[in-house]
């Protein structure tokens, strides 16, 4: 579980296939993570396997990079990293799985000081779960949604989030992990099954 509150940019030191998969090597500032311990890499929960000095291993199956932006990944590109929420920490963004929904396109990403705006298209299949001042993920950042269409939505930016994320080396045409709202996915499906058993 995670909060989406980025609280490291790491750099990736190394991308190797691995049975299938891939194995990446990423370094952080972050001291205390442990080997087993759930980490989110760009809103991917992903599981240290090895921890050398500053530097710490995942692993990724195939699925994970079907799903994800992991494919698109090279050595000196830099990632979010959220550390796993404790039950003491302070849920300052949203609830976060840390398991991408989808890919989304950036269309848009403008700067005018000090303020941004970053506008995401996606498959119009996950319409249904994004709504106007709801909750998004994008790139592991928890993020409010200010305008949505069918299959487009644009979230406001603070400095802080733009400088403290990798968002700062986002450009258009980029592609970005996607996690849609949790509590509305699940309502969603309950109104849909409730539906076709004429509850």
């Amino acid at each position: 579980m995670f909060t989406g509150l980025i609280e490291d940019i790491g750099r990736i030191e190394t991308i190797r296939p691995y049975s299938g998969g891939l194995e990446v090597v990423i370094a952080t500032t972050l001291s205390d993570i442990s080997i087993g311990d759930s980490v989110a890499l760009n809103g991917i929960c992903s599981t240290a396997i090895s921890i050398q000095n500053e530097a710490v291993t995942f692993q990724y199956m195939k699925e994970s990079l079907d799903k994800t932006t992991l494919s698109l990944w090279r050595s000196g590109g830099r990632v979010n990293l959220e550390r796993c929420l404790l039950p003491t920490d302070r849920l300052g963004g949203h609830i976060v799985s840390g398991h991408v929904d989808t890919v989304g396109r950036i269309e848009s990403f403008v700067v005018a000081e000090p303020w941004g705006n970053i506008t995401i298209s996606f498959d119009k299949q996950f319409g249904p779960y994004v709504i106007d001042k709801g909750s998004i993920v994008i790139d592991g950042i928890s993020l409010t949604i200010n305008s949505v269409s069918e299959n487009n939505l644009s979230c406001a930016l603070i400095p802080h989030t733009i400088s403290h994320t990798v968002l700062q080396y986002l450009k258009p045409g980029g592609s970005v992990n996607l996690e849609f709202d949790s509590i509305g996915k699940y309502l969603y499906r309950f109104w849909e099954l409730s539906k076709r058993s004429n509850l």
